[in-house]
């Protein structure tokens, strides 16, 4: 799974499981199979506002869809409710 992490509130802007994260210029990045249908920042997303983690995840179908934070204590990644 490729998440986007908001740094300012370790907020969660946009999840999914296809590609990985690449770079664009010095300061932004991106995801490597993206087309427009998925409506990603034009440009990347800046990385002195977000950051990427990759892992190994899957969430149930019926998973709610309401805002989340991503929380990372001793090793492990979590999703908290906002």
């Amino acid at each position: 799974m490729n998440i986007v992490r908001r740094k300012t509130d370790n907020g969660v802007v946009y999840a999914n499981g296809i590609g990985q994260f690449v770079s664009v210029g010095d300061t932004a990045f991106t995801i490597d199979e993206a087309t427009t249908e998925w409506n990603l920042p034009t440009g990347g997303w800046d990385t002195n506002d977000y950051d990427y983690v990759s892992v190994e995840l899957e969430l149930p179908l019926d998973y709610p869809q309401v805002e989340y934070k991503l929380v990372y204590v001793d090793g492990v990644y979590s999703f908290e409710q906002i």
